[in-house]
């Protein structure tokens, strides 16, 4: 596939050497009186990529985007999905799963990220699966600059898979990203929802009415990063390191470097262990209260906005806080605060009639039967 964007593209920095598209890399070539290593590697990984998919649900023929940064968790997951590609060739059933590797550079660290481009490509075109480049950018504006990154990245893989006529978006977020997301949501004040940190799978609607709804999948959320790159090693691997992850500028990176490592020095093996519980006791919490929340809806849009009865949230009050938070989600497109989700509690219970004015130009009214929530620009 055609690369989208533009990135002058120097040697890409190898860590090891170039690997036929027919093979996976392993340390020691083969030999006449050995037995085949990469056919053994080829087997084994995508063995190993069945499991996984299996467990997140994926239909073996169904098409796959992949987003691909260059680092070690996209990589081995790149040559998981190949590696089943080149079994099922082999067994002379085609190459499945039919997948887009997707590399989104958000031209933020000049050189090397033309260098992460350029390995993408390199990878891909070994591999023999088909890549796209994406190029993302960001203006000069600093504030929100990693939710903005995300938000432009997932849009960008969406619609690669809409051309690729997929619905499904693979990342290799391992199990160090969703605790660092779970200490990062919880220093924030994340309510209920968020403090399950990152699940499997989740669901993000594209830009176009029409799409159908995208499937993120996470397959990898069950290994240690250091886990994947012993993997990566083993096998000969070689992937990127962004140099902007070791940088104290970043929360994240202060989580990863500082905090979650003295997490695991001071409480050994059961610090992660209860944090993973912990997020794991949130999660079941959350779907609870969620199918318990499930039928309450806002009603069609009106002449004043989208409506739904007042007395529908009379109920206990986590179901009613879990209620008004997704309404407002869903809503506004952006979580509400805990102060934000106080007021309006107490404002129902109350029953105080009063506007309400939300992030993002939104207003909410609550008026003697209903709550009313109001579009930025909209007349209410």
């Amino acid at each position: 596939m055609t690369a989208k964007g533009w990135c002058p593209t120097p040697g890409p920095t190898f860590r090891g050497t170039p690997t036929p598209s027919s093979t996976l890399p392993s340390h020691q070539a083969p030999s006449p009186s050995q037995p085949d290593d990469a056919a053994l590697w080829r087997e084994a990984w995508a063995a190993r990529w069945h499991s996984l998919a299996k467990t997140v649900g994926l239909n073996p023929r169904e098409p796959l985007v992949l987003a691909l940064s260059g680092g070690a968790d996209s990589v081995y997951l790149l040559h998981l999905v190949a590696a089943a590609r080149m079994q099922s060739s082999v067994d002379g059933d085609g190459p499945h799963p039919k997948v887009l590797a997707v590399h989104v550079d958000h031209m933020l660290r000049g050189e090397e990220s033309c260098e992460d481009s350029a390995f993408c490509a390199r990878m891909c075109a070994r591999l023999s699966v088909p890549f796209a480049r994406r190029r993302a950018d960001l203006g000069d504006e600093v504030a929100n600059l990693e939710a903005r990154a995300r938000k432009l990245r997932y849009g960008l893989l969406a619609e690669e898979a809409l051309g690729a006529g997929s619905h499904v978006i693979l990342t290799g977020h391992h199990e160090d990203d969703a605790l660092e997301t779970l200490l990062l949501r919880w220093m924030r004040g994340s309510s209920l929802p968020g403090l399950a940190g990152l699940k499997a799978e989740n669901i993000i609607r594209p830009a176009s009415a029409t799409s159908q709804p995208m499937r993120v999948v996470r397959p990898l959320l069950n290994l240690r990063r250091e886990e994947v790159r012993h993997l990566l090693r083993e096998a000969g691997v070689d992937w990127r390191e962004d140099s902007s992850n070791g940088s104290p500028a970043h929360t994240r990176n202060r989580v990863r470097n500082q905090l979650l490592p003295r997490i695991e020095s001071t409480c050994g093996p059961t610090g992660v262990e209860n944090l993973r519980a912990f997020a794991s006791a949130v999660e079941g919490l959350e779907d609870e209260l969620a199918t318990r929340t499930a039928n309450l809806n806002w009603d069609s849009d009106g002449p004043t906005g989208r409506q739904i009865p007042r007395d529908s949230l009379d109920m206990a009050h986590t179901l009613q806080r879990r209620a008004l938070w997704r309404l407002l989600s869903e809503g506004t497109g952006r979580p509400p605060s805990h102060t934000l989700l106080s007021i309006l509690q107490e404002d129902l219970e109350n029953e105080v009639q009063t506007r309400h004015t939300l992030p993002g130009g939104w207003h909410l009214d609550l008026a003697e039967d209903t709550l009313v929530l109001t579009a930025p620009g909209a007349q209410a």
